[in-house]
């Protein structure tokens, strides 16, 4: 079910969100990291500090949370969407039928 605003701008926002909560149960801090996107509406709401859709809103505000907690900074940076290596997977392609089969174990546990 999709609630309102739950778009795929919104989806990048919240993988960007999920990125920095990983750097962060990961140790680090007091950096500066450069995070690969390519959706330009998620980086240009990020430099703006808010966006036209609420749902995103939200993962932005928590991404800035979670970053000044640990004296982190990001730079969201445009790469297009071929360059993007775990692509594939959001498209279902998921390569070797070696890693089709380790993928499919983990969706079944």
């Amino acid at each position: 079910m999709v609630l309102k605003g739950q778009d795929v701008g919104w989806a990048e926002a919240v993988v960007i969100k999920l990125v920095v909560v990983w750097l962060a149960c990961g140790g680090f801090h007091d950096s500066c990291l450069k995070i690969n996107c390519d959706k330009t509406s998620v980086i240009h709401s990020f430099w703006k500090g808010h966006s036209q859709n609420p749902a995103c809103n939200e993962s932005l505000s928590r991404i800035t949370t979670n970053l000044t907690a640990r004296n982190l900074s990001i730079v969201p940076t445009y790469v297009q969407s071929a360059i993007i290596k775990a692509d594939p997977l959001s498209w279902g392609l998921l390569g070797t039928a070696d890693c089709k089969d380790y993928i499919r174990g983990l969706v079944l546990m």
